[in-house]
């Protein structure tokens, strides 16, 4: 009995203790947060437009360049059209504010 609960409890230390990469984000849908262009490009290549698919909730987009100076902000509303965004540098960043659910394309 003692070596099957040892046989156990040695076979769940592995199987748990596995080492997973990263994943990458792998979807056009982001939500609240702050995203670096470069990471988003990787996976999703060059992004020009962004629409608020939300139904119900507003979202803000705010683009900062490198020193941290504003680039372009669009408040959008829910279902929104498609907005056109500024070129993007690798090297700045995307921060979204709101409940709403941005689609990057």
């Amino acid at each position: 009995m003692k070596k099957f609960i040892v046989l156990i409890l040695i076979s769940l230390f592995i199987n748990f203790n596995i080492v997973r990469a990263d994943p990458q984000l792998s979807t056009n849908i982001f939500k609240e947060g702050i995203y670096d262009v470069n990471s988003i490009n990787r996976s999703l290549g060059t992004i020009t437009t962004v629409q608020n698919i939300s139904k119900d909730k507003n979202l803000y987009l705010i683009v900062l360049d490198d020193k941290q100076a504003v680039i372009q902000t669009i408040k959008m509303t829910p279902n929104s059209a498609k907005y056109r965004l500024n070129d993007l540098e690798p090297n700045f960043k995307m921060i979204l504010i709101g409940d709403g659910d941005a689609f990057l394309s």
